[in-house]
């Protein structure tokens, strides 16, 4: 969180106030605060902003109640069928934010020029990410979106039989001086994801990062990552 509170400590109190919001009440939330109702009313309503040293203040008694990691698996959802739901946290614009966030922090320091969602899911994050990175963000398609003469497309074929994996992406990101941060919603068949970085690495792009909102350890582990990528993911099964 240290990237958001020192760039922005009053939007970043904001956020986390009506993030944590959806869990408690007014009251609980003004014992934990020590902040009157009436107060915090008006900053969950946008009627006026904590500021100063009251945004600092509100920030280090919120943090603790609302870790990424936390807020992200008390919304993602397993269906019956084996499926898993990241909905709820996808399309969060709260959520979106704390994710941001961590995922500033946990590649600081790294050369990133691009956000690219390696799958439409994960379009929210890259958008949510990139604005707060201040860094431009598209996505690999499986469709082609753009005009020929403005994209590339890549035929992969799995080691299933009969199936083949195709995709577009936009010549904008595909050259040499570009450092790619790339987004997956899930890793769960590292097969398929390595398909990804392959056409992202085959476009001349450099993958710099790779993050997953959920991962299973075994796919995780068996990434086919390109020299000094780091991979970061906020939730292994």
């Amino acid at each position: 969180m240290e990237t958001l509170v020192s760039h922005n400590p009053e939007w970043a109190a904001l956020s986390l106030l009506k993030l944590l919001k959806s869990k408690y009440d007014y009251k609980s939330l003004s014992k934990l605060t020590g902040l009157p109702v009436s107060t915090l009313s008006r900053y969950c309503t946008n009627r006026t902003l904590p500021r100063g040293v009251r945004a600092r203040k509100l920030l280090q008694t919120l943090m603790p109640l609302a870790r990424a990691e936390d807020v992200a698996k008390e919304r993602i959802r397993l269906e019956p069928n084996g499926e898993i739901d990241a909905t709820q946290v996808l399309f969060n614009p709260w959520v979106l934010r704390l994710i941001s966030s961590y995922v500033s922090n946990a590649f600081a320091g790294r050369k990133v020029t691009c956000i690219l969602a390696a799958d439409e899911e994960s379009l929210s994050m890259a958008t949510a990410i990139g604005m707060a990175l201040d860094k431009k963000f598209t996505l690999v398609s499986r469709k082609p979106l753009w005009r020929e003469e403005d994209s590339v497309s890549t035929v992969s074929y799995l080691s299933k039989p009969g199936i083949r994996e195709v995709l577009w992406l936009p010549k904008m990101v595909m050259n040499q001086r570009e450092s790619v941060l790339l987004l997956f919603s899930k890793v769960i068949d590292e097969e398929a994801a390595n398909v990804v970085i392959s056409a992202v690495e085959r476009g001349r792009a450099h993958v710099s990062g790779i993050f997953a909102l959920i991962a299973s350890k075994e796919s995780w582990e068996r990434l086919s990552l390109p020299p000094a990528t780091k991979k970061e993911a906020l939730i292994l099964l």
